[in-house]
């Protein structure tokens, strides 16, 4: 039973990472039928070549060995590369809707961070206006002041009417990024993982997402070729007879033999 479930496993693991590694590869060649094909037979290729190089490794003449060894390695480089371009995608796909989401946040933030000058300019303006007023000699008469606030007027007013149209918009700006902010949250639960591990290292998604596709990359199809050699061994070992002598049985103690009494 242990060895069929082992012989399961490995099968199942690399029956996924070969339709992993065939929608992959179908991608780059536009789902053609007949690459889709040859890419299913050269890992079928590939899981029976691991196991006749087991089967047979001291029949099989030394320029098989390295070929057979070699066309493994490259096929499962083959399937990784499949894989990678598979799971790169469904990343894509997975967090598409939150990169809209935080493009639009940093959009409306540069948007605040514009208004924010412009106001603060606005506001200075408006200082620098009264300090030019303030600044008007006492011993000026009253007329001459009069012309002086009658020529900063129109730019007060000016300043003032822009002010007001500047705060409203900041206040529009503010409840927007407040809401994209929260559909940002909202967006970052279907991408969990990958943006928990963003930031816990300070990594960007995409490189965190990379990180974590060549982590199973590298231990998926790997893996399966492992599990089928062990299935193989296996089922060498049974063929041959080869078990596990139980141990010896530890004989009873003896029983203290009591002396006659006289």
């Amino acid at each position: 039973m242990f060895i069929i479930l082992l012989l399961l496993t490995a099968l199942l693991m690399e029956g996924i990472g070969s339709y992993i590694s065939v929608v992959g590869l179908s991608a780059l060649f536009s789902g053609d039928v007949v690459i889709i094909l040859m890419a299913i037979i050269l890992d079928v290729a590939k899981v029976t070549s691991v196991s006749f190089l087991y089967q047979y490794w001291d029949e099989i003449k030394r320029t098989m060995k390295y070929y057979l060894i070699t066309a493994v390695m490259v096929l499962m480089l083959i399937t990784s590369a499949g894989a990678f371009g598979y799971l790169s995608a469904a990343f894509q796909r997975a967090v598409q809707p939150n990169l809209e989401v935080s493009l639009r946040v940093d959009a409306l933030t540069r948007q605040q961070e514009a208004l924010e000058a412009e106001k603060k300019e606005l506001s200075e303006l408006k200082t620098s206006i009264s300090k030019q007023i303030a600044s008007v000699p006492t011993s000026e008469t009253d007329s001459a002041r009069r012309r002086l606030i009658a020529s900063m007027k129109p730019e007060q007013d000016r300043a003032n009417k822009r002010l007001e149209t500047v705060n409203a918009q900041l206040d529009d700006v503010r409840a927007k990024v407040l809401a994209a902010k929260s559909e940002n949250l909202d967006k970052e639960v279907h991408a969990g993982p990958i943006v928990y591990v963003s930031k816990a290292f300070g990594l960007s998604m995409e490189d965190a997402s990379k990180y974590i596709i060549l982590v199973i990359v590298a231990v998926f199809d790997p893996l399966a070729i492992i599990l089928v050699l062990a299935a193989n061994f296996l089922i060498k070992r049974q063929r041959e007879g080869v078990k596990e002598e139980p141990p010896a049985p530890t004989p009873p103690p003896l029983a203290p033999v009591s002396a006659p009494v006289s």
